[in-house]
């Protein structure tokens, strides 16, 4: 039978200043996801648009599904969000629309 273990590893022997965070705005001291695409983009982003204005398949890694209903003009409306991350490491969000349900 396998029992799963469960390993803390961090260093607890310092200390540091304690970071709060209001949800108000942008850390200063932490980059963005813009940011770090921007700065490791190794030209990922072009051959993103290329593949775009070209109409071609883009391939992206989906790290999350949910699925909910709303309603659209009046009609309840099934939809399925998947999202994930693109070749240059921006997120993408793929809305799927139009499932008919039994």
């Amino acid at each position: 039978m396998h029992t799963p273990t469960i390993s803390n590893q961090t260093d607890c022997s310092g200390t540091a200043s304690a970071l709060r965070y209001d949800g108000a705005g942008p850390l200063a001291s932490v980059l963005s996801r813009n940011d770090i695409v921007a700065e490791f983009d190794n030209g990922m982003t072009t051959i993103l648009q290329q593949r775009l204005s070209d109409k071609q398949p883009i391939h992206f890694m989906p790290t999350a599904v949910s699925d909910e209903a709303e309603y659209i003009n009046g009609v309840s409306t099934y939809i399925l969000r998947i999202s994930g991350c693109l070749i240059n490491g921006q997120k993408a969000i793929v809305n799927v629309m139009g499932i008919k349900l039994l």
